[in-house]
């Protein structure tokens, strides 16, 4: 008779627990500035607050479904992890030199949750279909 785990927080391995809280801190902080963007959009040129929380709710989703071993959220954060690594390289070569520090630390970040929700074995056994 097979045995069915329950899975989420506390049930999944430290590592996915891991990204879980980084994304759900991204969503947080996406959440926080957009709605100062929203806010203060009739004193800026451009609207960019609407689209920071939008960004911030997936964020938040994704982040929740994680550790409940949900493929489609582990795929769209590599995806999303993938694109913030080149952004960041892109912002890195063509942005001011007093950007560049920001810019390594988002590659940093891309850099930890790519390899943490690919390379650990423990992480590709929690994704795998059961």
């Amino acid at each position: 008779m097979a045995t069915v785990t329950k899975k989420g927080w506390g049930t999944a391995p430290f590592w996915v627990d891991l990204v879980a809280a980084i994304t759900l801190c991204k969503a947080a902080f996406l959440l926080f500035f957009g709605l100062i963007g929203i806010l203060a959009q009739s004193s800026v040129s451009s609207s960019w607050g609407g689209g920071m929380v939008a960004l911030g709710v997936v964020f938040a989703v994704l982040g929740w479904l994680l550790p409940r071993g949900n493929r489609v959220a582990r795929a769209l954060l590599v995806i999303l992890a993938a694109a913030s690594g080149i952004i960041a390289i892109v912002w890195a070569i063509h942005a001011p030199r007093s950007a560049l520090i920001e810019a390594l630390v988002m590659l940093g970040f891309a850099v930890v949750v790519l390899v943490l929700l690919l390379v650990p074995e423990g992480v590709k056994a929690y994704f795998r279909k059961t």
